[in-house]
């Protein structure tokens, strides 16, 4: 039995768990209320996981998905520096798309994905594999699957 749960929708927005996998997928602003719910919902899925295990953030940004609201950085910086200090989770953040616009995100991404422990991804596919290779899950077809319920349910 495949273990997941969405977490938390609103516009342009969906969160969620698939087994030891947090899912971000946006399409829509990145407000400061946004950040704040997302922030928050972060904070209770990850402590509902064991404490023993590695776990993962997948977090994915649509091509057409504006930028984030200047209001939303420090919150945004903020739930970034908490994964990068927690030696167990893996993050891959994904900024779909092609162009100068896309080109311009993954540059403005690129400084918190930088570690071990962390990758930009320009795909869905590399990203889940890269990820549930480095915390050990072997479900890629079911975490892909999870991430297009997300997507639907948006």
């Amino acid at each position: 039995m495949t273990d997941s749960t969405k977490l938390w929708t609103a516009d342009g927005h969906a969160l969620g768990r698939f087994q030891r996998v947090l899912v971000q997928v946006r399409t829509g602003a990145m407000t400061r209320e946004a950040a704040i719910s997302i922030s928050t919902t972060l904070k209770l899925a990850r402590a509902q996981l064991p404490a023993a295990e590695r776990i993962g953030y997948l977090g994915i940004v649509a091509p057409h998905a504006p930028m984030v609201e200047r209001a939303a950085i420090p919150i945004q910086r903020e739930s970034f520096a908490r994964i990068a200090a927690e030696e167990r989770i893996y993050a891959a953040g994904v900024i779909e798309g092609d162009g100068a616009v896309v080109s311009m995100k993954r540059v403005f991404m690129r400084p918190l994905f930088r570690g071990a422990r962390r990758e930009l991804f320009a795909h869905v596919g590399p990203a889940a594999a890269w990820l549930l290779k480095a915390i050990e899950e072997p479900d890629a077809r079911g975490l892909l699957d999870f991430v297009a319920a997300l997507r639907a349910a948006m």
